[in-house]
C-alpha cells in the first residue's frame, strides 16, 4: 500500500478519536456553584447606580465642609498693570504715588496728561461678624443635604441588592423546577417507549397513550418556558456583574425559604425607619434650614475689613491702607419679595411628602410581611403535596404496569404533578420577590453600614 493510501486508511481512526475527545472536553467542564454573597460582591463593585450615588454623597460632603467654614475671614489679593490717558485716572494714580506737584494742577496737564503706565497691587481681609443667620443656616442646610445623599446612597445599595436577591432567589426556584420537570419528562418518555407499541391495537389504552404524548409536549413547553426564565435571570446577573460570572454556574442554595430566612429574620428587620425615609427626612430638614437662611435677606450684614495697597508709576512707589467696620442691608429688592414664603412652602411640602411616604412604607411592609407568611405556608403545603404526589405516582406506575389502571388515569396523575410543580415554582418566585422587598425596607443599620 502506498504512503498516501495508509494516510487515508488512518483518517477514520483520527475522526473516531476526535469524536471521543470532544464529549470528554464538554463533560469535563464542571458547573460552578456560586453563593449569593459572591454574586452580590460583583454586582456591587460594578453598579453604575451605586458609583453615581457614592460620588453624589462625596460631593455633598465636600459642599458641607466648604460652607462649615463660612465664619472664617476671607483674604483676597489683586494686582494689575495698565496704560491710560484718562485725566482722572492719571491724576489719582500720581496722587497714590504721593508725588503731586503744583504743575499737576495746570489746566493743560489736567486735561491732557498723555499716556502713562502704572502698577497697582492690593491685599485685603474681610471678617464677617454677623450675617443675619445666612451662613449658619446655609451650613446646616448643606449638612442635612450631605446626610440625605449618604442615606440616598444606602437606598441605592439596598435597591440594587434587593433586585439581585430577587433574581438569585427566583433562580433557585426555577433551577429546582427545571430538575423536577426533567425527571417528569424522563418518566413520561420511558412509559411511552415501553408501552406505545404494545398498546397500539387497544383503542382505549391507545387513547391514553395519545394523552401521554400530548402531556409530553405540554411538559416540553413548560421546560422551554422555565429555561427562558432561567436564561433571562442568568443574563441579568451576568450583565449587572459586568460579565464577571463564569459561563457555567448555578446557585449554591437549593431552597428559597432557607435563602430568604437569612435576610428577613427578626435580627435583620428591627429598624423603625428605612433609609428611604431617613433620606427624605434629611432633605426636608435641609429645606427648613434653607427657609431660615432666606430670612437673612432682610437682615443687616456686619463685618470688619482691612486692605493694603501698593502703587507704582514713573514718579515713585508708595503704599496705603484702609481698615474699618461695615454694615450692609437690602433696602429694596423686588426679586427677593416672597422668597421666605416660597422657601417655607417648599419646606412644608417636603415634610408632608415625608409623612405620606412613611404611611405608604408602613402599609407596604405590613403587606409584604403578611404575604411572606402566606407564601411560606403555601410553599410548605405544596412541598408536602409534592411528596404525596410522588408516592401516588410510584404506586400508579406499578398498577399501570400490571394492568390495574388505564393509561389515561396515569396521564392524569402525571399532569397533576406537572401543574403542582408549576404552582410551586410560581409561589417560590413570588416569595423571592417578597423577601427582597422586605429586605429593601427593613435592612438594619449595622448591616447597611457594612455595605
Amino acid at each position: 500500500m502506498s504512503k498516501a493510501g495508509k494516510i487515508f486508511a488512518l483518517l477514520p481512526l483520527f475522526f473516531y478519536g476526535a469524536l471521543l475527545f470532544i464529549p470528554y472536553q464538554v463533560h469535563s467542564q464542571e458547573i460552578e456553584r456560586r453563593d449569593f454573597d459572591s454574586i452580590w460582591a460583583h454586582v456591587k463593585s460594578n453598579s453604575p447606580a451605586i458609583k453615581s450615588a457614592s460620588l453624589e454623597s462625596e460631593a455633598a460632603t465636600v459642599m458641607k465642609d466648604r460652607y462649615s467654614r463660612h465664619w472664617l475671614p476671607m483674604i483676597y489679593g489683586d494686582a494689575k498693570f495698565f496704560i491710560t490717558d484718562d485725566p482722572a485716572l492719571n491724576f489719582m494714580s500720581v496722587l497714590s504715588q504721593r508725588k503731586i506737584g503744583n504743575e499737576d494742577f495746570s489746566p493743560d496737564r489736567l486735561n491732557h496728561p498723555g499716556k502713562n503706565s502704572y502698577k497697582q497691587a492690593s491685599v485685603g481681609v474681610n471678617l464677617p461678624l454677623y450675617e443675619g443667620g445666612a451662613g449658619y443656616y446655609t451650613a446646616k442646610s448643606f449638612d442635612s443635604i450631605a446626610k440625605s445623599k449618604s442615606y440616598g446612597r444606602a437606598v441605592i445599595v439596598l435597591s440594587e441588592k434587593s433586585k439581585t436577591m430577587a433574581a438569585y432567589g427566583r433562580l433557585i426556584a426555577l433551577t429546582k423546577a427545571a430538575n423536577e420537570l426533567a425527571d417528569l419528562k424522563k418518566s413520561v418518555t420511558g412509559i411511552l417507549s415501553g408501552y406505545e407499541s404494545a398498546l397500539k391495537n387497544n383503542p382505549v389504552e391507545y387513547s391514553g397513550i395519545l394523552g401521554l404524548k400530548a402531556l409530553s409536549n405540554r411538559i416540553d413547553a413548560m421546560i422551554t418556558e422555565n429555561d427562558a426564565k432561567i436564561k433571562y435571570l442568568r443574563d441579568y446577573l451576568q450583565n449587572t456583574s459586568a460579565g464577571n460570572l463564569p459561563d457555567l454556574w448555578t446557585a449554591s442554595d437549593s431552597d428559597v425559604i432557607t435563602f430568604g430566612g437569612r435576610y428577613v429574620s427578626d435580627k435583620n428587620t428591627a429598624i423603625k425607619e428605612s433609609y428611604q425615609l431617613k433620606a427624605l427626612k434629611a432633605y426636608a430638614e435641609s429645606l427648613k434650614h434653607k427657609a431660615e437662611a432666606q430670612k437673612s435677606v432682610y437682615l443687616p450684614k456686619i463685618g470688619l475689613f482691612s486692605e493694603a495697597n501698593v502703587y507704582s508709576g514713573n514718579r515713585a512707589t508708595a503704599d496705603s491702607y484702609s481698615a474699618g467696620f461695615y454694615i450692609q442691608m437690602n433696602i429694596l429688592s423686588p426679586v427677593e419679595y416672597g422668597s421666605v414664603r416660597q422657601a417655607e412652602f417648599e419646606s412644608d411640602a417636603a415634610f408632608f411628602k415625608l409623612k405620606n411616604e412613611a404611611i405608604k412604607e408602613k402599609t407596604d411592609i405590613e403587606r409584604l410581611r403578611n404575604f411572606e407568611a402566606t407564601l411560606r405556608e403555601n410553599i410548605k403545603i405544596l412541598n408536602e403535596s409534592l411528596k404525596i404526589m410522588d408516592e401516588q405516582l410510584r404506586n400508579i406506575k406499578r398498577l399501570f404496569a400490571n394492568g390495574s389502571v388505564k393509561a389515561f388515569q396515569l396521564s392524569d396523575v402525571i399532569a397533576a404533578k406537572g401543574d403542582l410543580l408549576q404552582n410551586l415554582a410560581k409561589a417560590e418566585e413570588e416569595y423571592a420577590e417578597v423577601i427582597s422587598g422586605i429586605y429593601f425596607y427593613t435592612a438594619n443599620i449595622e448591616e447597611a453600614s457594612n455595605e
